[in-house]
């Protein structure tokens, strides 16, 4: 075999091996049960799911369609806000009625607690 012959070949399995990785990865983010954002594999989480989450020591609270696993900051802190909210929709409750803090400053400073988004039941 020539070495043209060699690199084309080699080529050709490189390009389609990187097809069907990639046909992989775009089957299991529409049908799995994560998904991908900002180079992070988030969970998709039932309104179910969340419901079960709703003590100080395992809390999830939903603000705005995406989930944020809270527990490790009401052991740091007191927030009344976070802790009604536990396994249910904080969104009003903390993002709305937050008069000290714009709702885009509060979403910032729960990035790191962040652990999905919502999905239906």
């Amino acid at each position: 075999m020539s070495k043209r012959s060699l690199l084309i070949s080699s080529f050709l399995v490189f390009v389609f091996s990187g097809a069907i990785a990639t046909s992989i990865m775009l089957f299991n983010n529409y049908h799995g049960t994560s998904i991908k954002e900002n180079n992070v594999v988030m969970q998709e989480i039932t309104i179910n799911e969340l419901s079960t989450h709703k003590t100080k020591n395992d809390c999830w609270v939903l603000l705005d369609s995406k989930v944020f696993n809270v527990s490790d900051l009401l052991a740091t802190s007191s927030e009344p806000n976070y802790e009604d909210s536990c396994g249910k929709d904080g969104t009003k409750a903390i993002l709305n009625d937050s008069p000290s803090k714009t709702a885009a400053k509060i979403l910032h400073q729960l990035n790191s607690y962040y652990i999905g988004v919502i999905v239906p039941n």
